[in-house]
């Protein structure tokens, strides 16, 4: 869930407020790369700092669960809320910078792609034959190389009709 601006003002010292305030939607879409990856660092080691003091917190209340409980005082009273401030304002940085990544690697991609619808309409037309009104002479054929057998025509019946002469005398 994520945290009210003025809870923010409420949880954070007045320097670390103002490291978060840039980070909000209208002020984060005016701020250069350059300042968005120093505030990532900032945010980064802010969160990690915040981060190490809610464990020792946790830690210390687990150690003393039977005895009386001292509440920690000034930064150390709501570690884990802040910590989750900081991570918001990081989350806000990175998907900025993912945001503003993918916009220009999407110009990138758009100028290379006129550049060569560019080239492709400079480019002189290939050179091919024109095709004429028929193929021409084509392929010339391939000669067989079986041997062909010439028989006369009245050769063709005479091997199959005595086969048939030779089975009647058989089955009479």
């Amino acid at each position: 869930m994520s945290i009210s601006i003025a809870s923010e003002k409420s949880l954070l010292s007045h320097d670390e407020f103002e490291a978060i305030k840039p980070t909000h939607h209208p002020a984060i879409s005016s701020l250069s790369v350059e300042i968005l990856q120093e505030a990532q660092r900032d945010l980064r080691q802010r969160r990690d700092k915040t981060r190490t003091v809610a464990r020792q917190n946790r830690r210390r209340a687990q150690s003393r669960r039977g005895a009386r409980e001292v509440v920690p005082a000034g930064e150390e009273a709501h570690a884990g809320k802040r910590k989750q401030v900081f991570a918001q304002a990081l989350k806000r940085v990175n998907h900025e910078l993912q945001r503003r990544h993918e916009v220009a690697a999407r110009e990138a991609l758009m100028d290379s792609a006129k550049r060569a619808l560019e080239l492709r309409r400079g480019k002189a037309p290939a050179s091919r034959p024109a095709a004429g009104p028929s193929a021409g002479e084509g392929m010339t054929p391939k000669p067989s190389r079986r041997r062909t057998v010439e028989v006369a025509g009245r050769e063709v019946g005479r091997v199959s009709k005595a086969t048939k002469v030779a089975q009647a005398k058989r089955d009479s």
